[in-house]
């Protein structure tokens, strides 16, 4: 018989249906592993072929799909952080804008210290760099007033930089403004201006010809009259020898007048007189003591001047 106390070797025991049978006991509860959740993904067929460019799922029970695309206002705070181009551009035309400037300011002075000093040249120094300076300034603010407007209104710069902006405007403007003037004077003032003086000279010149001309209309004067102009020291100049003999015009012809004396005025008053040769033993004595008391007196002879 065999032994009621003795116990199965066998952990397990199968029926004739081929299942395992385990074993029970009071005392032991056998550890059952739980299986694992892991999440499941589902897919929507009808989605998939409605809209295969938008994928959707569903991780434990909760759909999630693509990243939404960025806004306008993101887009442009993420263009704004990152710098330009054009603000170096920019940066760089103020900075060469503001050494103009002070380069132009700064050899105008010495030039204008140099000058009240006595040194020589100056003034072409001067001529050379407001010539060369002027001229660039101008058109980096030219540069400045068309193109910083336009990356003000496209960038929308904050801070320091709107206010770098402005100012950079502003200096631009008051060197167009000054380029503008310099323009001005030089192509349309001052042409007109010397045109004005020259009609003017113009007129002025004709009027005095027509002045002189009626003035000496009858140049031709006696001895005595001469006399009485030397000694009255109402003349500034005595000619003779030497004379024009052909040609009546700039009153040195005593020698073609009939009276021997010819008697030039200027602005209607008593200038010189030309004398002829026959006349030069009688009148060159009493001038030559008229000079005494005659400082302004001076005599002219063999083509030349005393």
């Amino acid at each position: 018989m065999p032994d009621e106390n003795q116990q199965p070797t066998s952990p397990s025991s199968s029926t004739d249906s081929g299942q395992i049978i385990q074993p029970t006991s009071s005392n032991v509860s056998p550890t059952i592993p739980q299986p694992v959740s892991t999440p499941t993904i589902q897919t929507d067929p009808q989605a998939e072929l409605q809209s295969p460019t938008q994928p959707a799922g569903v991780a434990d029970v909760q759909t999630f799909s693509s990243q939404a695309p960025l806004s306008s206002n993101q887009f442009d705070q993420i263009s704004e952080s990152k710098p330009s181009k054009w603000r170096y551009f920019f940066i760089v035309l103020g900075i060469l804008q503001a050494v103009g400037v002070g380069i132009f300011f700064l050899v105008m002075m010495l030039a204008i210290q140099q000058a009240k000093a006595g040194v020589s040249g100056t003034e072409f120094i001067g001529l050379i760099v407001f010539a060369i300076l002027v001229p660039a300034v101008g058109l980096v603010a030219l540069i400045n007033l068309v193109g910083l407007p336009i990356y003000m209104r496209k960038h929308k710069p904050h801070g320091k930089g709107m206010n770098l902006c402005i100012l950079s405007l502003l200096v631009s403007g008051l060197l167009a403004l000054f380029g503008a003037v310099i323009v001005y004077l030089f192509l349309v003032a001052i042409p007109m201006q010397e045109k004005q003086f020259s009609q003017q000279l113009d007129q002025k010149i004709q009027a005095h010809q027509q002045q002189f001309n009626a003035d000496n209309a009858k140049p031709e004067i006696t001895k005595d009259e001469a006399i009485q102009l030397l000694q009255s020291c109402q003349l500034s100049g005595f000619y003779y020898t030497n004379q024009n003999q052909t040609d009546k015009s700039g009153g040195e012809w005593g020698e073609l007048s009939s009276t021997g004396v010819v008697l030039t005025k200027i602005d209607g008053k008593p200038y010189r007189i030309s004398i002829a040769d026959r006349l030069v033993p009688e009148l060159v004595p009493i001038a030559r003591n008229a000079q005494k008391t005659c400082p302004n007196l001076q005599f002219w002879h063999d083509g030349r001047y005393e």
